[in-house]
């Protein structure tokens, strides 16, 4: 993804939880703000 938004590419992120995890809202909620914090936009 920072590679598209580098080379000037828009780049969207879907996210739809369908896998089964132990604790899934601490994971997608991590994961979340990771992506978050890198703000490629």
């Amino acid at each position: 993804m920072e590679a598209c938004t580098e080379g000037g590419y828009p780049v969207r992120a879907v996210v739809m939880p369908i896998l089964p995890v132990p604790d899934w809202e601490t994971v997608y909620g991590e994961f979340l703000r990771g992506l978050l914090r890198r703000r490629m936009y």
